[in-house]
C-alpha cells in the first residue's frame, strides 16, 4: 500500500551490488515483451492496436522469484510443489530452470508437461484475459510437480494493467446470442477480490 492505493508499494531488494538496477531494467524489459504479446492479441480481438499500451500505463505488473526446495523425503513423484490453479491478470511469462516439473491442463482436461525449453518463456493467459475476452481466450490451469532431490527455481512476470482500468467484455466479444458473461469491474477490485479468495488472512482482515 502506497498513498493510500492498494498494490502499490517499495520493493525490497537484497543489499547485493547491481542487483536493485539490474532487476529494475529486467522489469522493463519482461513489461515490454509482455505488451508486444498483447499488441498482437488486439488483431484477433478485433481492437485499436494500442488498447492494452494505453491500460498498461503505471501498471501493478509482478515480477517474482520462486525457489521450490528439494523433495529429497517425498513418497511420490505426484506430490505438487504449487497446486492446479490459474493467474488473476492479463498474460504471465514464465521463465523456468532446467528441473522442469510445470504441468498445464489442455482442453481436454488433461495435464501435460510444459519443458523447460533454453532461451524461450511459457506463455500463461490469465483469469483478466478471460473477462475482457468473454472467455474467447481462457486462463490456463497449471501445476508443478516438485521434481524428488532437485531445487527448482522459476521467474514468472504477472501483466497488469493500471490499476484503475475498467474491465468489462470488449465489443466483439459479445453478441445478443453470446452476451457478457462478467459484471464489469477494474484491475484493483478484481485482484484484491482474488487475493480474499484465495488467502484465508485477507478474508479475516476484512471481517475484523
Amino acid at each position: 500500500m502506497l498513498a493510500g492505493k492498494p498494490l502499490r508499494g517499495p520493493n525490497r531488494h537484497p543489499d547485493i551490488p547491481g542487483w536493485e538496477s539490474l532487476m529494475e531494467q529486467h522489469y522493463l524489459d519482461m513489461q515490454a515483451l509482455a505488451q508486444t504479446l498483447l499488441r498482437a492479441m488486439t488483431l484477433a480481438l478485433g481492437i485499436e492496436r494500442d488498447f492494452f499500451d494505453q491500460r498498461f500505463k503505471d501498471p501493478v505488473s509482478v515480477l517474482r522469484m520462486i525457489h521450490y526446495p528439494p523433495r529429497d523425503t517425498a513418497t511420490s513423484a505426484e506430490q505438487q510443489g504449487a497446486g492446479a490453479h490459474t493467474d488473476y491478470g492479463c498474460i504471465t511469462l514464465l521463465y523456468q530452470d532446467t528441473a522442469g516439473g510445470l504441468q498445464v491442463r489442455d482442453v481436454r482436461g488433461e495435464w501435460i508437461d510444459a519443458p523447460p525449453i533454453d532461451g524461450t518463456f511459457v506463455v500463461n493467459l490469465g483469469d483478466m484475459m478471460a473477462l475482457w475476452s468473454n472467455d474467447r481466450y481462457l486462463s490456463t490451469p497449471h501445476r508443478v510437480i516438485s521434481p524428488l532431490g532437485v531445487d527448482r527455481y522459476s521467474m514468472p512476470f504477472f501483466a497488469e494493467p493500471h490499476p484503475d482500468t475498467r474491465i468489462e467484455c470488449l465489443p466483439g466479444c459479445q453478441s445478443e446470442s453470446q452476451p457478457a458473461r462478467y459484471p464489469v469491474t477494474t484491475c484493483a477490485e478484481f485482484l484484491l477480490s482474488r487475493f480474499a479468495d484465495t488467502y484465508a488472512y485477507r478474508r479475516d482482515q476484512e471481517a475484523s
